[in-house]
């Protein structure tokens, strides 16, 4: 969840990676949605995942900082394995039992 400015200072987009709202009781329905519906959980956390990793993970800004450094253009570092991130994640990725 996040505020259009954010979700566009961060690159994401509605439906896709993250849910957008700029009126708090909107945003406070969004959140309601979001808890009610674990396809929709999945699909943002899985998204939001990809979307953090290619933009904001160590490995991919060291790659940009390299690539400035050398004069070439930036590539992304390869995804990780997301089997693996979501046996170690408690907090994008719960069975819906874990809810209070």
């Amino acid at each position: 969840m996040a505020s259009s400015i954010a979700a566009e200072g961060m690159q994401l987009r509605h439906k896709k990676n993250i849910l957008v709202a700029d009126d708090p009781d909107v945003m406070a329905d969004q959140i309601v949605r979001l808890y009610g519906d674990a396809g929709l959980w999945l699909q943002l956390s899985l998204n939001g995942f990809e979307a953090f990793h290619t933009k904001f993970s160590e490995a991919s800004g060291t790659a940009k900082v390299l690539a400035i450094f050398d004069g070439r253009t930036p590539v992304v570092a390869a995804l990780p394995p997301i089997d693996a991130w979501i046996s170690r994640s408690h907090v994008f990725v719960r069975p819906r039992s874990r809810f209070p």
